[in-house]
Parts: C-alpha cells; structure tokens; sequence
C-alpha cells in the first residue's frame, strides 16, 4: 500500500495514525495513560517519540537527559544515513510500515511503537551508524551494547541496512560490522551475519533487497544473498546465493525458485511458495522425500 506516497504526506499520514491509536487505547484503557502520554501523545512527531522512548530505556548511569540529546540531535539533523538513503525519521516510518504490512501481531502501528523489541533496537542502531560515520565510535559502541542489555539484539554501528526491515521478535540477532542489509528484508529471531573467523576487512554477508531469512539461520562471510532469496530456518550458508532462490539446511542447499514477488513481503516461512526445477512445490518436493524417493537438490 501507499507505493507512490511522498515522504513527507507518509510523515504526517502515520504520525497523525498513531496519535489516533493512542488516542482509542487511552479512551478504552485508563492503566495505560501514563505510557501513552509520556511516549506518544506529550510529543509533536514521529522523531520526537521514538528519540524519548529510546533515551528512557537507555538511561542509567549515563543519565536520559543526555541519551535524549543524543538521539534527538540525530533525528534533528537531518543527516542522511548513507548517501543513498534517507534521514532516519523517513527510514524509521518505513521499518515501522513493513511491521504493520507483515506480522499480523502489529494490529496497527502503537503495538509494534510501543513494544516491539526489533523495532526499537533498529532506530537505536541507525543512531549508532550515524555517530559512527561522524567519528563518536565510542558512544556508538555504548548504544550497541545497551541494545544487546536491553533487547538482545546485537547490531554493529557501521553496518549498512537500508529501509523497510522487519526484525521479527529480534531475540538473539546479531549484525557484524561489514553487513550490508538491502530494502524491505524479513529476518526473524536468532539470525546471524557474521565473518568465518578472526580476519579482519570486509568479512560480513552482503543481503540483498526483498529477502526474507528465518529463524536461527546464520550466514557466514563475504558472500552475497541476491535479491528476493528465502532461506528457511536454521539454515547455515556458507557460499553465495545467486537472485530468487530458495535455500535450507546445513550447510543450505537451493530447493528450488520462490513464486513470491517480495520474499520478504510473501514472509512464505513454511516454503509453501517456493517451485523446484521439475516445476513441483518445495512441500511436494519434501513429501516425496520422505516417502523415500530420490530428491534432486542444487549444491551451492
């Protein structure tokens, strides 16, 4: 929905939603007005919320006065993550977009605002790339591992992970430093993209757009997922996906093509959408393996 939608009506179309939210939960739940007005209804804007709600979970010994004037001062700046990306306002609208598009546990855009774990430590995270590029890497590191204390999601400052990401339940993500996530990405619970080993350098997966990872899957190394690949859960890959495949196992093997246009956006975990060479469904394919038929699958 809302494909040709500007930045700035999405801005103001999904802020003046979530105060409309706020607003239902406060008029049908009294015990949930402190919360509401503290992280939503006090504040003029998306920026402004989401900057107090991170700095009201980070503060401690470094006080959230000064957290809030971290993470404000980013949103207010306008700086672009990457130069071909937006400001994280604009990109913190999108993620919070493909949560509500995807997981049918959002019920609206307040839920996932308020409490989704994924969401909160990706925002921290693009705070944390934006110090990093300005040379803050210490106070960059800070926010990466209070993530980690907080939510057990553990995202290095400088890796690059555009729009649109989903991150599912979050528990026990992790995000090297070389990373690179493309536009519109589905991981759940438990991914990794991590390096082979001690090396150092470029040494992180490199994920394209529309790809969707499920749960406990670990990709190693400098290697690329192309665009709109699956790659079932508790996966290990260990060399280069080539566009629109499908891969499971240990090590991943490709079972086939997905029949989904976004394999982010199909969020197909259970393979259902996915056609191997002799044109049968991946669930065919798997009955038939477990009738003890020869099954034909592509090594990497």
């Amino acid at each position: 929905f809302f494909k040709n939608e500007t930045a700035t009506h999405r801005k103001l179309r999904m802020w003046n939603e979530i105060l409309r939210e706020g607003n239902s939960v406060l008029g049908s739940d009294t015990f949930m007005e402190p919360i509401l007005k503290t992280f939503i209804l006090n504040h003029d804007s998306f920026s402004s919320a989401i900057a107090f709600s991170l700095a009201n979970y980070f503060g401690g010994l470094i006080s959230m006065e000064s957290w809030h004037e971290i993470f404000m001062s980013a949103y207010n700046s306008c700086t672009k993550y990457e130069e071909n990306m937006d400001n994280l306002e604009n990109m913190g609208l999108l993620d919070l977009q493909a949560i509500c598009d995807r997981d049918p546990a959002s019920e609206g855009l307040i839920n996932p605002f308020l409490n989704f774990k994924g969401f909160k430590s990706l925002q921290a995270h693009r705070v944390a790339h934006i110090l990093w590029k300005s040379g803050r890497k210490d106070t960059a590191r800070a926010i990466q591992g209070r993530c980690s204390e907080l939510w057990g999601v553990d995202i290095h400052p400088a890796a690059i992970i555009d729009s649109g990401l989903l991150i599912d339940h979050g528990t026990g993500l992790v995000i090297g430093e070389t990373a690179v996530v493309g536009k519109n990405c589905s991981f759940l619970h438990g991914v990794t993209l991590g390096s082979t080993g001690k090396e150092k350098g470029d040494r992180h997966p490199k994920i394209g757009h529309d790809v969707l990872i499920g749960c406990y899957t670990t990709v190693l190394g400098n290697i690329t997922v192309g665009n709109c690949c699956k790659i079932g859960c508790g996966s290990i890959v260990l060399k280069p996906l080539p566009c629109g495949v499908t891969a499971v196992g240990n090590p991943a093997k490709i079972v086939g093509k997905s029949m989904c246009p976004s394999a982010a956006i199909g969020m197909d975990l259970a393979m259902r959408f996915v056609q191997n060479s002799q044109g049968q469904r991946y669930e065919t394919t798997v009955s038939l393996y477990a009738q003890g038929e020869t099954v034909q699958l592509e090594e990497l």
